[in-house]
C-alpha cells in the first residue's frame, strides 16, 4: 500500500515539475514558476529515495527468509516436525 502512494506521489510529482517547466519556459520573467519547480524536484527526489528504501528493505527481508528456509528444515527434521510446526510448537521435546 505505502508503495502504491509513493508511486502515485512520484507520478504527480513529474507531472508537475513538467507543467512548472512548460510556464517557466513561457514566462521567464516570473520566478515563482522556477521556485515552485525546484521544491517539486527536491519533492521528487524525496520520495523517490523513500522508495528505493522501501524496495531494499523488501529485498533485504526476502532474501534473510531465503536464506532460513534450509535451517528450518534441518532443526525441523532432527526435531521429527513438519517445518511450518515449528513456529507453533513452543515446549522443547
Amino acid at each position: 500500500m505505502t508503495s502504491i502512494v509513493n508511486y502515485s506521489v512520484i507520478i504527480i510529482l513529474l507531472l508537475l515539475i513538467i507543467f512548472n517547466a512548460s510556464r517557466y519556459l513561457h514566462h521567464q520573467l516570473r520566478t515563482r514558476n522556477r521556485d515552485l519547480g525546484i521544491i517539486f524536484f527536491l519533492l521528487l527526489l524525496i520520495f523517490t529515495s523513500l522508495q528505493v528504501t522501501n524496495l531494499e528493505k523488501d529485498f533485504n527481508q526476502h532474501s534473510q527468509s531465503l536464506q532460513m528456509q534450509p535451517f528450518i528444515k534441518a532443526v525441523a527434521r532432527d526435531n521429527g516436525l513438519k517445518s511450518h510446526q515449528l513456529a507453533w510448537s513452543t515446549q522443547p521435546r
